[in-house]
């Protein structure tokens, strides 16, 4: 199975199947979620009117910045740890909140990473719930007359 910038591999070495993903664009995608606007499709939500609302939320976040690269004709986020001592910078909820992100987009959540309205499925024949349901009680009674189950 093949995803937006992931793929699930065929089974290697008897560990089962895994997923392959893009942590640099996965990781690029959910940051411009955070800082786009309120309201906006592709807007990444916290509960709160702040993000430090959330301070050990907000420090992992903040752990790692981009730095824009070029490679094989594409324009590349490069993700790195802010200066400083190492050890101590943390980065694991980033990591998570991109890992989360990866996995709903592998169970099938459809990201709309243009930003613009996604586009509605055509409808089909319009169904009468009434006469659905009237139909369907009248098979159960049917069934209960004659005893079938």
């Amino acid at each position: 199975m093949v995803g937006w910038n992931w793929r699930i591999a065929a089974q290697f070495h008897g560990k089962g199947r895994f997923v392959l993903f893009d942590t640099y664009g996965w990781k690029s995608f959910l940051a411009d979620g955070i800082l786009a606007p309120a309201g906006a499709s592709s807007s990444f939500y916290l509960p709160g009117t702040q993000l430090m609302e959330h301070p050990l939320l907000t420090i992992h976040l903040l752990s790692e910045y981009r730095e824009p690269t070029w490679g094989q004709g594409r324009r590349v986020d490069q993700w790195m740890l802010r200066p400083g001592e190492r050890e101590k910078q943390e980065n694991h909820f980033w990591d998570a909140c991109v890992g989360c992100a990866v996995a709903a987009s592998v169970t099938g959540l459809k990201f709309n990473a243009t930003g613009e309205p996604p586009s509605l499925p055509e409808s089909g024949p319009k169904i009468d719930l009434q006469a659905l349901l009237a139909k369907k009680r009248a098979e159960f009674e049917a069934r209960r007359t004659q005893g079938v189950w």
